[in-house]
């Protein structure tokens, strides 16, 4: 047991585990499709051969672009097997989204789905795959049911045991795992390099959080993102199951818990929001846990989801962070729930508030929240000044997000030291934004505040401000950011105006832009109510 216990350095180690002790138990759910853990591994090294065939080595990035489905997990596995490198593309992003994302990180390879939501994906990842001189054309997955030997397309020779032991041993803990795009004050879309040990230790604290017994949850958030990578770490981890749903719809994620059985949902604030309507129609009874992220839930809100399980919590965690490194603790009351509170630091997390010249604080203060952990990722992806920037001279890794200690040790999150804000569990990043305005002909300069949103918890107010003699046509303006942004990017509001306001150092004034957006909301509201 102890020999066992000291090989889990990997995402597979712990699947071939669980499918030597418990072969048959369901592992994966994907519509009408189910794989026991026995299927699962079958299927994953059978994918790790493939790539090995493609000439996929430890260390080659593979690019998917995907919706959380049975194949991006046997994607996911099989790159942790032979020690090369995911990176998640996601569908709702444009072309030149993509693009950034690709000539960024030079793939080996590139696969994607053929098609989703009406949206043909082929011909992007042809585009995709010439402008950056990919050395092989891109794997399409075709259908729209699961198919679990997608990869037999790659197959040209068959690879043995031996090789793909020998790639499996190669692969050191240390080593990069993931890439996965974030954006910063500069607005451009930032590659963190995640480690291998570094998620897995994330994911051992949130199984160590969960308690005891296999678990079943829902895979339905983006997997270009840390918490869409979550459910799957997680329950394969701990030798539960996970069930994917290619997009987040209110009726079918709680007929899922229904007939899945799902026990932990760890959902978005904005889900739990549109799913309360809805909820007396489905039986949640086998809900044990359940999360929100992205806001602060109203007491009411939160309360009827306490009516159908008997816990809730929150936490804190970032891209860099690998994923959470708070959580609430497990017996935390509603009240503080409804709170900013976002829990304790986990075990292994260190954690330090700082002014904003960066002298430590004392306890039970506000600041400028630093960390240390195994959990931090390893830098940025060639952007070795912006991986300098993000930690101090003593190694600590700045998280720009303003937190208040409270005497009992937990922390509340007050936000973004910078103006970033989050719409529908989605990190937005208003300077990504300003920069597709701005290159619009007839706009000179742009600038985008949130405002609050009953749905959304916050959505985006631009501000714009027209070339000399210009004319701007709103609707234009939209379909203009539309072609260029994923739809949650896209401003819901945008106001014409005739100069940005300036502080004396010449930068926008974006708190007066935002007292100015926020009279307009109350305005509409009150035109409306």
């Amino acid at each position: 047991m102890g020999n066992m216990e000291e090989q889990l350095v990997s995402l597979p180690h712990y699947l071939d585990r669980w499918a030597r002790r418990f072969p048959e138990r369901e592992a994966a759910v994907d519509g009408q499709l189910r794989l026991t853990y026995a299927q699962l591994a079958e299927a994953v090294d059978g994918c790790a051969r493939a790539f090995l065939d493609a000439g996929v080595r430890p260390g080659d990035r593979v690019a998917m672009l995907t919706t959380p489905r049975l194949e991006f997990l046997i994607v996911l596995l099989a790159l942790h097997r032979i020690g090369a490198v995911w990176v998640g593309l996601n569908p709702r992003h444009r072309l030149a989204e993509l693009d950034h994302v690709v000539k960024d990180t030079a793939p080996r390879l590139l696969l994607g789905i053929e098609r989703f939501e009406g949206r043909d994906y082929e011909q992007d990842l042809r585009e995709l795959a010439r402008r950056n001189e990919l050395p092989a054309a891109p794997v399409i997955i075709g259908g729209e049911q699961p198919d679990p030997r997608f990869y037999e397309t790659l197959r040209t020779r068959d690879v043995q045991v031996e090789e793909l032991s020998q790639a499996a041993r190669a692969v050191g803990p240390g080593s990069l795992s993931c890439i996965v795009y974030t954006s910063g004050s500069t607005g451009q879309p930032k590659g963190a390099m995640l480690s291998r040990h570094g998620q897995l230790r994330a994911y051992e604290h949130w199984l160590s959080y969960l308690g005891t017994g296999p678990i079943r949850m829902i895979s339905d958030l983006p997997v270009d993102h840390v918490a869409g990578l979550a459910p799957s770490f997680v329950s394969l981890m701990g030798g539960g199951t996970v069930v994917f749903m290619n997009r987040f719809d209110p009726d079918e994620l709680l007929r899922c818990i229904e007939r899945e059985r799902i026990t932990v949902w760890p959902g978005e604030l904005t889900q739990w929001v549109k799913c309360a309507p809805l909820q007396d129609q489905y039986d949640l009874s086998s809900l044990r846990l359940v999360g929100y992220g992205g806001g602060v839930p109203p007491r009411e809100l939160l309360d009827r989801y306490l009516s159908v399980t008997p816990r809730a919590f929150s936490g804190y965690g970032m891209t860099e962070t690998s994923d959470a490194i708070m959580f609430t603790d497990p017996d935390a009351l509603p009240e503080v729930l409804c709170e900013h509170n976002v829990g304790k630091p986990l075990d292994g997390v260190l954690t330090r508030l700082v002014s904003p010249d960066g002298e430590p604080l004392p306890r039970e203060s506000t600041g400028l929240l630093e960390v240390r952990s195994s959990t931090v990722f390893l830098g940025y992806l060639n952007r070795p000044e912006a991986t300098a920037a993000a930690f101090s001279d003593d190694g600590w890794f700045r998280t720009g997000d303003v937190l208040c200690e409270r005497d009992d040790g937990t922390f509340d999150f007050l936000g973004r030291a910078d103006h970033t804000y989050k719409s529908g569990g989605y990190n937005i990043y208003p300077q990504e934004i300003e920069v597709v305005l701005e290159g619009h002909p007839a706009v000179r300069a742009a600038a985008v505040v949130s405002v609050p949103d009953e749905v959304f918890q916050a959505v985006g107010h631009a501000f714009v401000e027209r070339v000399d003699n210009g004319s701007v046509d709103l609707q234009e303006l939209r379909s203009y950011c539309s072609e260029r942004l994923a739809n949650y990017k896209v401003p819901k509001t945008i106001t014409i105006i005739e100069r940005l306001p300036t502080l004396r150092n010449e930068k926008i004034d974006r708190v007066l832009l935002g007292e100015r957006a926020l009279e307009m909301v109350a305005g509409a509201s009150a035109q409306y109510g």
